[in-house]
């Protein structure tokens, strides 16, 4: 078999690819809060969720280089995967460019 298993990756039972696709449209539909508290730091909220629920869903995804590449979420630790949070960084060239240069223009914004 040479199609990725998710299941073993991912316990879903999705393949890797329609996992990143999932990803990638979860990171462009979601609401996120970004804030660039030192260089190459970005800290995400989850604004989609209540108040009460959005502070369980903060984490912290590091540039270097003008990347994303890695982030605090569970999905990205246990599966090392490219997850929902990186992608929004990564799809916000603000925040990049303020994460490369130490807050720049941005230290607080919203997608």
């Amino acid at each position: 078999m040479s199609k990725a298993t998710s299941e073993t990756e991912n316990g879903t039972g999705i393949d890797a690819v329609e996992q990143c696709r999932r990803d990638e449209r979860r990171a462009r539909y979601e609401g996120f809060e970004f804030r660039v508290p030192a260089e190459g730091r970005v800290l995400v909220t989850n604004v989609s969720y209540n108040q009460a629920e959005a502070d369980d869903h903060r984490y912290v995804v590091s540039v270097e280089n003008g990347v994303a590449w890695s982030c605090t979420c569970p999905h990205h630790e246990y599966r090392s995967a490219r997850c929902k949070h990186m992608r929004a960084v990564a799809n916000t060239d603000a925040v990049i460019m303020a994460a490369s240069a130490l807050g720049g223009e941005l230290s607080e914004g919203r997608q």
